[in-house]
């Protein structure tokens, strides 16, 4: 699966495995100037849906911006994704604005969610089984 990806943006990526495979990943693109930080990409295979590991993706994301000092951690969702937006509102996000036209096939408005990294990731603590989560910086050519 993030293999597969190939994504375009992103100089900080998580994955999330359990036993020998990967079941999620996140991306962060973080600012040059150090004051904002944003998810790119964050992915959970279906089968591990509903297991805390997307809630432990952006907690080790969380964390990552805390220990950098940025204060502030932004992602963009499709208008019709209720679900993702549900979860990122439980996770401590909050709606700040909307980007019309955003996204291209089909053509979609974003929701633009923020969250403050300075509030420890315990205030978010995911339930589950043990989640083990590995960071590593893309290089780019």
């Amino acid at each position: 699966m993030f293999a597969a990806a190939r994504p375009a943006r992103g100089g900080f990526w998580v994955a999330a495995t359990r036993g020998a495979g990967v079941v999620g990943y996140v991306g962060l693109e973080l600012s040059a100037l150090g004051g904002e930080a944003d998810v790119v990409n964050l992915a959970v295979d279906p089968a591990a849906r509903r297991r805390g590991v997307g809630r432990a993706l952006l907690d080790k994301a969380v964390a990552v911006c805390r220990a950098r000092g940025v204060p502030l951690l932004w992602l963009r969702v499709r208008a019709s994704n209720r679900g993702a937006r549900r979860f990122y509102r439980r996770c401590g996000f909050h709606t700040v604005g909307r980007f019309r036209g955003y996204y291209e096939r089909p053509p979609e408005t974003a929701i633009l969610m923020a969250v403050g990294t300075r509030a420890p990731a315990s205030a978010r603590r995911r339930a589950g089984r043990p989640l083990s989560t590995s960071a590593s910086r893309r290089t780019r050519p």
